[in-house]
């Protein structure tokens, strides 16, 4: 049986600009344009930290930790908060300046509309100060964007990958009589489906947070009633 070549990720030795503009990429990019496909030999290899034996062995050692702790009641919702830690919102951080920048940028845009209102006194230096902050604000405001949706799919996708490893090595664990009485069905749902829910929930939990530092909950109550919404429909695991 052929195995596939090794293929070091350029991401490894990438510098901060090359990480920020995603310009590690741009060979993969030129590489599909002009074969018109990519073949499996041609993917990079994925990194150390995004390998899934290192993410599941982070999260059964958590899981394990728990239950020591918890014998009679383990939750894995506290075992998957011990093995992320700070990650996800320190990456949500990234979306404070983003949202800042959105609401900046309509209210520049009203100062700038005075400019074309008739008999306006405004000076043009201004109106082009104005329109070459518009622009810039969109430029940043792309940049930290796609950087944080960069970041959090990646750290979703190996939490995913650490639950469907942890699903894996439970099998291999349980007895003949155990394995026989559960269906492939259910095997195929607890993959597909419950893991998938973790992946969903980092990937939507930094708006919630990050919606209640701009609207204090007082005020905006819609907020808790989306999180209700939201936790009842099971977006959020419960246990």
């Amino acid at each position: 049986m052929s195995t596939r070549s090794p293929n070091p990720n350029p991401l490894l030795n990438a510098n901060k600009c090359s990480r920020l503009f995603q310009g590690w990429v741009s060979p993969l990019i030129s590489k599909c344009r002009k074969q018109g496909t990519l073949d499996i030999s041609d993917l990079y290899e994925p990194t150390p930290d995004c390998e899934s034996a290192t993410m599941t062995h982070k999260l059964e050692t958590q899981w394990f930790a728990e239950m020591r702790r918890n014998p009679d009641n383990p939750s894995l919702i506290r075992a998957t908060i011990c093995t992320m830690r700070w990650e996800p919102l320190l990456i949500g951080l990234i979306l404070i300046p983003y949202e800042f920048f959105n609401i900046l940028q309509p209210i520049l845009l009203t100062f700038l509309m005075k400019f074309f209102e008739p008999c306006s006194t405004m000076p043009t230096w201004h109106a082009w100060l104005l329109v070459t902050a518009i622009v810039l604000i969109s430029f940043f405001a792309s940049i930290l964007f796609n950087y944080e949706v960069y970041l959090i799919n990646t750290f979703a996708l190996k939490m995913r990958l650490a639950y469907s490893g942890l699903i894996f090595r439970k099998l291999l664990r349980l007895s003949s009589h155990a394995f026989h009485s559960i269906s492939s069905g259910e095997i195929t749902n607890l993959l597909s489906n419950d893991a998938t829910k973790i992946e969903m929930t980092l990937l939507l939990i930094n708006y919630l947070w990050v919606s209640l530092s701009f609207w204090h909950p007082t005020r905006k109550p819609d907020t808790r009633v989306i999180y209700f919404f939201c936790y009842n429909l099971r977006v959020f695991p419960k246990t």
